[in-house]
C-alpha cells in the first residue's frame, strides 16, 4: 500500500490510478493534516511509502514528513514538487525528489523501487541520480533514506 498526500484533487487521483494500474493499493489523502490525523489515529497501517506534493496549506509536505518520521523514523517517501529549488536542507525529509513535470517511467521506477527495498533491500543500481532536463530523481545513494540501512540489515 502507498500513500499519497496531495492537495490537488485530480492530481491525487491520478497518482492513486498510476499506482494501482502499476499493481499496488494506493490510499489518497488531500492535505497534509489529513495525513496526520491519520496516521496518529489507531487504524494507521505504515505504507510501502508516502509520495507527497511540497507546496500545501498550512503544513508543506517537508513538515508533514518530519512529523511521521518522529513516529515512524523508517517510512520511505518521495516528494513532487513543480518548485525545483523547493526544500533547501529540507530535502534530506524524504528519500526522493521529483521535479514536474514528471514522466510516468520516472513515477513507476520510483513505485517499483521502493517495492523492491522491502522485498530485497536497496539495489545501488537503481539510485543512481538521473537528470534530464526539468525531470530530475534523487534517489537513496545521493539522499539520507531513514529505510536504507534498515534494508541492508534486512537482506543480510
Amino acid at each position: 500500500m502507498f500513500h499519497v498526500v496531495d492537495d490537488n484533487e485530480p492530481l491525487l487521483e491520478f497518482l492513486i490510478s498510476f499506482i494501482e494500474d502499476v499493481g499496488y493499493e494506493a490510499k489518497g489523502f488531500s492535505s497534509s493534516v489529513e495525513y496526520l490525523e491519520y496516521v496518529k489515529s489507531p487504524v494507521f497501517t505504515p505504507p510501502l511509502a508516502i509520495l507527497s506534493d511540497v507546496q500545501m496549506p498550512m503544513i508543506d509536505g517537508f513538515e508533514m514528513l518530519k512529523k511521521v518520521r518522529e513516529l515512524y523514523p523508517s517510512i520511505r517517501s518521495a516528494v513532487i514538487s513543480a518548485y525545483p529549488k523547493s526544500g533547501g536542507e529540507s530535502r534530506d525529509q524524504s528519500c526522493v525528489y521529483l521535479e514536474k513535470p514528471m514522466t510516468m517511467e520516472s513515477l513507476e521506477k520510483i513505485i517499483r523501487t521502493f517495492a523492491s527495498c522491502l522485498k530485497n533491500g536497496p539495489d545501488p543500481k537503481q539510485y543512481e541520480c538521473n537528470s534530464s532536463g526539468v525531470q530530475s530523481v534523487f534517489a537513496l545513494d545521493r539522499w539520507s533514506c531513514p529505510h536504507a540501512a534498515r534494508c541492508k540489515k534486512h537482506k543480510a
